[in-house]
């Protein structure tokens, strides 16, 4: 014997399966190391990870991977833990912000993708340009990769977005707008 389903009962199945994709559709908790916390979407998640770039020395290559990895699985926990992991000090767009300097990288990217700035598709896409190398006097070679449409003038340089990874893989610098 078939039963045909009415109006209440298709109704009723219709609402369970919009229920059921919000549910899974919702944030659901990460963990990261020790630390658990909740992964809103953000502005990398769908970006995909640009090509290696061959000409780079394998720390630079590995620490380019690695930021690029995090950043499109927006895990800011790992991207913090790269950002202050060498022995110079990581430089942010924090550092120059008054209500940002109690922040880590970390928690100000997380703020910023908060806030519907796109930090890290930002992040992504600056390192998908090519890189120039740079030799500072304290630092030694550094690689660094900027968008040309997004730096302007010499002037402008305070508007312009960087990423600096030392010839040892130390990430050292990624400094954009404030959010």
């Amino acid at each position: 014997m078939s039963r045909t389903f009415g109006l209440p009962e298709r109704l009723l199945v219709l609402w369970v399966l919009v229920a059921l994709f919000f549910v899974s559709c919702a944030d659901q908790p990460t963990t990261t190391g020790a630390t658990t916390t909740a992964t809103a979407r953000c502005s990398a998640s769908d970006e995909p990870i640009p090509p290696a770039q061959g000409e780079l020395p394998e720390p630079v290559a590995t620490m380019r991977t690695e930021i690029l990895t995090a950043a499109v699985a927006c895990d800011f926990d790992r991207l913090n833990q790269l950002a202050v992991a060498g022995d110079v000090s990581f430089v942010h767009t924090d550092v120059l912000v008054d209500e940002y300097q109690n922040m880590t990288p970390g928690e100000f990217w997380q703020n910023a993708e908060a806030q519907g700035a796109e930090i890290l598709a930002l992040l992504v896409h600056d390192l998908s340009q090519p890189f120039e190398i740079e030799q500072y006097k304290t630092l030694g070679v550094v690689y660094v990769w900027r968008d040309p449409a997004a730096c302007g003038t010499l002037e402008e340089l305070l508007l312009c977005r960087w990423v600096e990874i030392t010839e040892a893989g130390d990430w050292i610098a990624f400094y954009t707008e404030s959010p």
